[in-house]
């Protein structure tokens, strides 16, 4: 039987809106499993999903909400 995970280490999806974002970096410093900037400077998702704490932390460190959790609960 698997042990539960702590909240901030259980997985969620979150969503990125490329569109809306200014490549700032901020994304990349906090989880760089998960946001990278590529050989343009432009910031890519490398996942739809990681752990919650991660990507909680990099949605509330992004200046143009372009992180979004889709199981905001």
């Amino acid at each position: 039987m698997p042990e539960d995970k702590a909240p901030a280490e259980q997985e969620c999806e979150f969503s990125f809106n490329s569109v809306c974002c200014h490549s700032c970096g901020a994304c990349c410093e906090i989880a760089p499993d998960l946001f990278t900037l590529d050989e343009h400077g432009e910031c890519v998702c490398l996942a739809q999903s990681g752990p919650r704490d991660r990507v909680w932390e990099a949605a509330t460190h992004c200046p143009n909400d372009c992180i979004e959790l889709d199981d905001e609960n």
